[in-house]
């Protein structure tokens, strides 16, 4: 079958159509990374497309004219980000390749990038009081203290919207993005205390709250205002920013990773899964039931769970068997209870 003649750009944009009725985390995703892919190669035909060109844009490439040499997105990203952009990039081509609009895999000469994972940390009951008590703002305070009592994901944090506290039943309803599901999650004592105060201020500083609103607003940032002086040259103030009740909370990270530092956690290994890990771990310490703490991350496999508890079952045991113990040697009180494997003429 002849290749459909499609050129990148209306490939992309008919695949994003497609990916706009899915997850918006993973729409955005799409957008985000083919975006830059294009931006990159240039718009062209999609059977003009090549591995050269995926490879350049992955790892650099030498210009023809100037032998200037473009770095490529390896020298600009770490190896998680960038098996993350093969792994987007992927998707896309295969799509294209299942409608016909391309032969080859442009992927071809892009492997993923072998690397270390750090270690995951998970934050003690101390730390997590300090955490909370080292934001700046009760926004703030209340978006940690609700990501570490619901674990929810950063994408379903940000969502909540303020009809979906009920604070008289005790309940926060969220959807829970990886399943589609919408649950009721209890409000604990910690929460229902951060979030009556600051719904407290936020209408203070919006006015009445809609039910749309978003739990937790995205801020204008400071604003700087050249105000006239009785005497002298005008003056410039800082005048702090507001809320947008209408915009969720952006980059939700940087506030796991500003009250870290502020507590000092190294920035680098923090993120809102930071609290969701530390927070199921202290819930399992409590229950001891794995099934019921699979099923407070909403988890559809008991092996994620434990990774996130930092459990691994199999090594705990190998560690318990071998730990201290002979291996290959036998004591010298208990030789005599060996049977010899072989005879004394070596048969």
């Amino acid at each position: 079958m002849a290749v459909i003649n499609k050129t990148l750009s209306e490939a992309r944009e008919q695949y994003l159509a497609r990916q706009r009725q899915g997850r918006e985390n993973v729409y955005k995703q799409d957008r985000d990374i083919t975006g830059r892919m294009l931006q990159s190669v240039g718009d062209m035909q999609l059977r003009h497309l090549t591995p050269d060109h995926l490879e350049g844009y992955f790892h650099g490439k030498v210009d023809a004219r100037t032998e200037k040499v473009c770095a490529g997105l390896q020298s600009r990203v770490a190896p998680v980000t960038f098996n993350g952009y093969r792994s987007r990039l992927n998707q896309f081509f295969k799509y294209c390749r299942a409608h016909n609009w391309l032969k080859i895999d442009p992927l071809l000469n892009v492997t993923r990038l072998r690397y270390i994972a750090p270690k995951k940390v998970w934050l003690s009951m101390g730390e997590m009081s300090a955490l909370v008590a080292s934001a700046t703002n009760t926004r703030d305070a209340a978006f940690l203290v609700m990501g570490l009592t619901t674990v929810l994901r950063a994408s379903e944090l940000q969502a909540v919207l303020v009809s979906d506290v009920d604070l008289d039943a005790g309940t926060c309803q969220v959807t829970i993005h990886k399943g589609y599901e919408r649950d009721s999650m209890p409000i604990s004592a910690e929460l229902d205390a951060i979030l009556r105060q600051w719904l407290t201020e936020y209408t203070r500083a919006v006015g009445p709250l809609a039910p749309d609103f978003f739990l937790f607003p995205a801020n204008s940032g400071p604003r700087f205002q050249w105000v006239a002086q009785p005497v002298g040259p005008m003056k410039r103030v800082q005048r702090p920013g507001v809320w947008l009740p209408e915009k969720r909370i952006g980059h939700p990270g940087k506030i796991v990773k500003d009250a870290a530092s502020r507590i000092g956690i190294r920035p680098d290994r923090c993120g809102v899964h930071l609290l969701r890990r530390s927070g199921a771990r202290l819930y399992h310490e409590g229950s001891e039931d794995i099934r019921e703490t699979q099923a407070l991350l909403h988890h559809k496999s008991l092996v994620t769970t434990e990774t996130y508890l930092g459990l691994d079952p199999q090594r705990e045991a190998r560690d318990a068997r071998l730990r201290g113990r002979f291996f290959f040697q036998v004591p010298a009180e208990s030789q005599g209870n060996v049977m010899p494997l072989r005879s004394e003429d070596g048969a």
